[in-house]
Formats: structure tokens, C-alpha cells, sequence
């Protein structure tokens, strides 16, 4: 288990497979539906997200250029017009703080990841618990975005986290790297419930955004 949390996220770190941290919720599937209506499910889904401005990335992106290789795990919580409005660390490499639900209700969660690895298995789980609009994953020149859509619905959370580890070991076996297998993995569950969003997006850098 991490140590305390900041006082203002009200919640014990927790520890993370990859990096990231540890929780627990739900997930959304799409059944025995076929490819066509699952094509469609994902596109209402994708459609029903709002979506965060150009204009509040490029001041997200300014106020993170400087952790995307730091060597301490960082939490910072933004509105949705890119104000930074929390930020709190456990000073551990791999361990960092998880905000209260109320603290990060509509609100975008980032955390960086000091060995540069995408979201991880514990990611995910806090991800699919989270209250947040939008969890992400900072890196050196990538922010890893996960999100739940109207579609999503709690009903799956075990399946959803066994295809991930599934997906993932798949790629494993055919000698992808640690990093590589876990974009693959979270990719596929992507394809696979429509309540399930996650992209990997250089938008970390802010002359890109403008």
C-alpha cells in the first residue's frame, strides 16, 4: 500500500502493477452483437463525449511539460478549461495519490508515470471506479486518455479486466514489448465495449496544440 495521501485528496495512495494506482468498479460490454452494431455503439458513444478545447490542452499541456520525465509519481487535477485546480505526490517513484470521488467528479485526473509505461491493469481499475470526466497517463511526449462513455454501464467489470489481461498477454506472446502490449490491450478493449475509451495522444507539447 502507498503511503498517505495529500491532505486535500483524502485517500491512501496505492500501489500499481505497471505504475498508476489501484481501485476497483465496473465495466460495459456489448454482448453477442455483431461487428456492424458494435461499430455503431461505438460511434454513438464516441459522439455523446464532450469534448475538452483546444484552448484548455494547450494550458494543460504547458502546466505539465515540465513532469513528463520526472522521477516522482504526480497527481494533478484539472477543470475542463485546463485550469489546474489540485496537485499532490507521495514522493514515491511509482506510487501516487487517489483522489476522493467529489474531488474529481467532471474534473480531468493525471498522473504521470516516471518509467515511461503506458496505463497499467491498476490504471484501469481506477479509471472504470473513477468520477473523474477524464483519467490520463502522462509521459515523455504522450498523454494516455481513458474515459467512460453514456454507453457504460458496471455490469462488466471482471470480464472487461480479464479481456484486458487477455489482450495483453496475446501480445505478449507475440514478442511485443511491456509497453507496446499494453497500448495493444487497451486498444482492443477499446474495439470491444463501447462504454470504454482510451487513446494515446501527443498533445503534450503545446506548439503542436496551436
Amino acid at each position: 500500500m502507498g503511503g498517505p495521501g495529500s491532505g486535500y485528496f483524502e485517500h491512501a495512495g496505492r500501489p500499481g502493477l505497471v505504475g498508476g494506482s489501484s481501485g476497483g468498479g465496473g465495466g460495459g460490454g456489448n454482448g453477442g452483437a455483431t461487428a456492424k452494431e458494435r461499430a455503431e455503439k461505438h460511434r454513438q458513444a464516441r459522439e455523446s463525449l464532450t469534448r475538452i478545447t483546444r484552448e484548455a490542452e494547450v494550458r494543460i499541456a504547458e502546466t505539465l511539460a515540465a513532469y513528463e520525465e520526472s522521477k516522482t509519481e504526480t497527481t494533478f487535477i484539472f477543470d475542463t478549461d485546463g485550469n489546474l485546480l489540485l496537485q499532490g505526490t507521495e514522493n514515491k517513484p511509482e506510487s501516487t495519490v487517489v483522489p476522493s470521488k467529489e474531488v474529481a467528479r467532471d474534473r480531468i485526473v493525471i498522473h504521470n508515470h516516471p518509467n515511461q509505461s503506458p496505463p497499467s491493469f491498476a490504471d484501469f481499475e481506477v479509471a472504470i471506479e473513477s468520477s473523474a470526466k477524464e483519467e490520463r497517463i502522462l509521459t515523455g511526449g504522450y498523454q494516455y486518455v481513458i474515459t467512460k462513455t453514456s454507453t457504460f454501464t458496471s455490469s462488466q467489470q471482471k470480464v472487461m479486466g480479464e479481456k484486458l489481461y487477455e489482450f495483453y498477454r496475446e501480445a505478449s506472446e507475440d514478442g511485443m514489448t511491456l509497453n507496446d502490449a499494453m497500448h495493444y490491450a487497451y486498444k482492443k478493449l477499446t474495439q470491444q465495449y463501447s462504454g470504454f475509451q482510451y487513446k494515446r495522444v501527443r498533445i503534450t507539447s503545446p506548439p503542436e496544440l496551436r
